[in-house]
């Protein structure tokens, strides 16, 4: 999946995720690319933008949107607004809404107020539901 598509894929579950109102996604919203033959280790911090996951992140990722595609693994937290994860997660995930595509495989305790999992993902361990007012409490903490 292109990095384009994979930006689009969203708004979730009536979670706003979205920056832009036209225009190409990727030059219109603040985007940061982990490519596949990256591998990240340590802690990436970036509260304003959309992280697109194609390679391998060791650790936390803070960001106002995570969108992991097939090829994209995180072992670590995740905290965003929206995560959306259509590759693999070994970890923790904190987020307003959380969709799990098809191709996900998670092993992880996720805290959500809104979740969505497509047939085929698979997923190991706890999804605690949190109210809306308990996800943004928690946001200001990241």
């Amino acid at each position: 999946m292109k990095a384009n598509e994979l930006v689009t894929r969203l708004p979730l579950l009536g979670i706003s995720s979205s920056r832009a109102s036209s225009g190409n996604a990727l030059e219109t919203q603040k985007v940061s690319l982990v490519e596949r033959t990256l591998t990240v280790t340590g802690t990436l911090v970036a509260p304003e933008l959309e992280v697109i996951v194609e390679g391998m992140i060791k650790g936390v990722v803070t960001a106002h949107r995570i969108l992991i595609s097939e090829t994209g693994r995180i072992s670590g937290d995740l905290r965003a607004n929206v995560v959306d994860v259509a590759g693999e997660v070994h970890g923790r995930i904190e987020a307003m809404g959380v969709a799990l595509r098809s191709s996900a495989r998670v092993n992880a305790t996720i805290y959500h107020h809104k979740i969505l999992i497509e047939s085929g993902a698979i997923v190991k361990g706890l999804q605690p539901w949190r109210p809306e007012g308990y996800m943004k409490r928690r946001k200001t903490e990241w």
